[in-house]
């Protein structure tokens, strides 16, 4: 490829807006299911529905490790899967009815069921609905180094599909706060309730199944029409293993991973207390809080900027400017809160808080776009190392630890919640500020050791293929 002068994007072979749309589809799908377990799984099955919070993460945690596990068998299979429709489609197909079903049973447990038996259910259900959601999403993601080569044309791909993915998750948790469990004037009702979950889960399930049945269809012409060249052949397992194992065995792969390990885990701690700083530290409303969305919007709007920076920065750059961003955004409502700067409640809270949701987001949002196109550019040189396209492996070799480490960030979660000794079934104005302070600084100390540890690891890290061209 020629190198092309500095600040300057290439212009490659993108796929048509309709094509981007449809693919765009899977990413809305997916955060009709993500975005409430992430914002409302912890809070409702501790809070709404009784049980301890160290249970609630250390079953979110080890379904996300089961998930994990299984990433790299369902990554050999769309790889190696040969079929009229190609590689991907089927089991994008497959999964988009029971992937529904187990969102929808998520979402409403059986009344009376006592604490062993609501955490194997909890347990059933949200590790089949993160298997099934596997099927979509790694098919879903390795078709994109099929419908561009260029390595900055996938950086536009995967932010169009982030873009997509966090549209969705506003959408879903603003009919959460706005429709499905609006509070009441008198203050009943809300997310601390249970009435308002059956509805918001089968409108979930039925929107999921829609989006990611319209995603399938959408791309399948073009799936068809951009068939790989390179099919990996059928072999045994033993062959496979060692497919797998010469796919990661390399510095640069081996170096995402270290990534994508430590930004799992900061992002699954910060997710998984979000929502008990907007109802306990802040004390914000339910209408305040469906306001921020607003903010997130246009912080949202920020990531169309991704590919530029990227190109400017180089990605590695990127990543270290997006991490450092999300961590000072993060830091400073809760330092506002910690030092009695700012009462909870108020307009310039608020306003601080709108801040942060909306460069956070959009940080956030940033840091997932460049990384996921870092591995997907691996692509062409684990090709040549391996003789296979595995686009599918790679990135289930990455989604593997981001998985199993995001779990250990929600188990995190729920250490830092037992040791400050955070109650359970209480009012926002009940819980003691002296546990919020210290629940702010546990978080605020693990976060920047995170983030350290990402700018060592980008530091190290060097692109593997040629043609990407980053500065230092």
């Amino acid at each position: 490829m020629t190198a092309l002068p500095h600040g300057r994007l290439p212009r490659g072979g993108m796929p048509s807006l309709p094509v981007l749309f449809a693919y765009g589809l899977g990413s809305l799908g997916s955060a009709t299911k993500s975005a409430p377990i992430s914002a409302f799984l912890l809070v409702y099955y501790n809070q709404v529905m009784g049980l301890p919070a160290l249970t609630v993460s250390s079953v979110l945690m080890a379904t996300l490790v089961l998930d994990a596990m299984l990433d790299p068998v369902v990554g050999q299979v769309s790889d190696s899967w040969r079929s009229r429709l190609g590689r991907r489609l089927p089991l994008m197909y497959g999964a988009a009815l029971p992937l529904a079903a187990f969102v929808v049973a998520l979402w409403n447990p059986p009344g009376g069921l006592s604490e062993p038996a609501l955490a194997v259910y909890l347990f059933v259900c949200l590790a089949a609905v993160r298997l099934f959601d596997t099927f979509f999403e790694l098919p879903h993601l390795a078709i994109v180094p099929e419908l561009a080569s260029d390595p900055h044309d996938r950086t536009r791909i995967y932010t169009w599909r982030y873009l997509f993915e966090a549209a969705g998750g506003i959408l879903v948790s603003a009919l959460a706060y706005n429709v499905f469990m609006r509070e009441s004037p008198d203050g009943t009702g809300g997310i601390l309730a249970r009435e308002g979950y059956t509805g918001f889960a089968w409108f979930s399930g039925l929107l999921l199944l829609v989006l990611l049945l319209a995603c399938a269809r959408g791309l399948h012409r073009t799936a068809i029409a951009r068939p790989s060249l390179d099919l990996p052949p059928a072999g045994s397992l033993r062959k496979r293993l060692r497919l797998f194992f010469a796919t990661l065995n390399s510095r640069p792969v081996m170096l995402l991973t270290a990534i994508a390990i430590v930004i799992s885990v900061g992002s699954g701690m910060g997710s998984s207390l979000s929502m008990y700083w907007l109802l306990y530290y802040y004390k914000f409303s339910q209408a305040e809080m469906s306001l921020l969305f607003v903010w997130i919007v246009l912080g949202i709007g920020l990531t169309a900027l991704t590919p530029q920076i990227a190109w400017r920065l180089g990605k590695r750059g990127a990543i270290v400017l997006f991490c450092w961003t999300y961590f000072a955004v993060s830091a400073l409502p809760l330092l506002s809160r910690y030092f009695e700067l700012l009462p909870a409640s108020t307009t310039l809270l608020f306003a601080l808080v709108a801040l942060q949701s909306a460069f956070g987001a959009a940080s956030m949002t940033m840091i997932m776009i460049v990384l996921t196109s870092m591995v997907a550019d691996l692509t062409e040189e684990a090709e040549r190392r391996t003789g296979q396209r595995s686009e599918a492996m790679l990135l289930a070799s990455i989604s593997f630890v981001r998985k199993a480490t995001q779990g250990l960030g929600v188990l995190g979660a729920g250490v830092i919640l037992a040791f400050v000794t955070f109650p359970e079934g209480v009012e926002r104005s009940d819980v003691d500020v002296g546990v919020l302070d210290d629940m702010a600084m546990l978080y605020l100390a693990g976060k920047l050791v995170i983030f350290l540890a990402v700018t060592l690891l980008v530091r190290l890290y060097r692109p593997a293929a040629a043609q990407l061209r980053e500065p230092d």
